[in-house]
């Protein structure tokens, strides 16, 4: 039977110090104290370590790519697009003043969640760090495997059931309390969430947004006008016409993204409803359809091409090593846009 390779953890184990301290022994950084660069030494002698093709290339710095993972649903909705591709043109244009190329990988939730994700995406890769993007959970193990190899990453979009070594997202769950707290002034008290994909985190983060913000301003919470779908018109459409059967009936609806607002304005017309005289509606995105509908829509606008920026700025800065030991999360906030699809409850308590 084969001796097991050693691995950078074992080095950091024998020497009593961080994979962080290694790495940078590896690359002859000059802020390594002399005593810790012996332990390394000694260590990497003791266990005939051989640095992995990957770690080796961090530590050389060599490479000058930074990969974006993208995890996605499946199959990938048109909605996801419409999402992340600002998001990827921040990361893009924020990348085209730095010596770094980009290389794009795609996964899907069902892989991501597997503890070997990312040990299987980066075999045999050479790259200098790691853009995560998605709205998907990320299996704890598969960044427990980035820690280990001192591969530094950012997740945009999403997180993990542990703490991350850095995050950038935006206000999902403030986004709806201020959309809420805005209709409640208008005399709103009874509100229906038509959501997407209920298990994505975007959505989780906005359901919980909803009950909080009713909850707080003592307004009831009526589980049956929460319904979810899944982004598209047609679900909007559907939900919506089964909200018009609901006891009691909604005057404020809020929906998971633009085009299901598109849907629920449809069914309401069709209905032979009014606008916002009979029901106000909200979407998500600011998408191009919010601006044609009829009547124009009322929605947020995420911040996506700033969260593509702001996470490649604190991707180099750990590669750089300027800040190796970044534990951050950035939640930027959202901008309430409003249209004509929204207006003062006519209906009384």
């Amino acid at each position: 039977m084969s001796k097991k390779r050693a691995t950078l953890i074992d080095v950091a184990k024998l020497s009593g110090l961080s994979t962080g301290t290694v790495s940078r022994v590896l690359n002859g950084h000059p802020s390594v104290s002399d005593e810790a660069r012996k332990k390394v030494e000694d260590a990497i002698k003791k266990l005939n370590y051989v640095p992995l093709s990957t770690a080796r290339s961090l530590a050389k710095g060599v490479s000058n790519v930074i990969m974006l993972s993208m995890i996605e649903e499946n199959p990938i909705l048109p909605s996801t697009w419409r999402y992340e591709l600002p998001v990827i043109q921040g990361i893009y244009d924020c990348l085209r003043d730095t010596p770094y190329n980009l290389q794009v990988g795609i996964g899907f939730v069902e892989e991501a969640q597997k503890s070997k994700f990312f040990e299987n995406l980066l075999k045999d890769k050479y790259i200098d760090g790691l853009l995560i993007l998605g709205s998907w959970p990320i299996d704890h193990r598969s960044l427990i495997y980035l820690e280990e190899r001192n591969i530094p990453y950012v997740l945009i979009g999403c997180r993990s059931s542990v703490p991350t070594r850095a995050e950038v997202n935006f206000d999902n769950h403030g986004a709806v309390v201020e959309v809420i707290e805005y209709l409640v002034q208008l005399g709103h008290t009874k509100f229906a969430l038509i959501g997407g994909l209920k298990e994505q985190l975007h959505m989780v983060d906005r359901a919980k947004g909803f009950r909080d913000a009713l909850l707080a301003r003592d307004l009831k919470v009526y589980p049956n006008l929460i319904k979810f779908g899944d982004y598209q018109i047609d679900s909007g459409y559907r939900l919506m016409l089964e909200l018009l059967e609901e006891d009691p009936r909604p005057t404020a609806i809020i929906c998971g993204n633009d085009l299901m607002a598109a849907g629920a304005i449809k069914a309401i017309h069709d209905k032979g409803y009014k606008i916002p005289s009979d029901f106000s509606v909200v979407g998500f995105d600011d998408s191009e359809i919010s601006k044609v509908v009829d009547p124009p829509l009322t929605t947020i606008k995420a911040p996506t091409f700033e969260m593509g920026n702001l996470a490649v700025e604190k991707l180099c800065s750990m590669i750089q090593q300027k800040d190796m030991e970044l534990e951050e999360i950035a939640i930027l906030p959202c901008e309430l846009i409003i249209r004509s699809s929204t207006g003062e409850c006519n209906q009384k308590n």
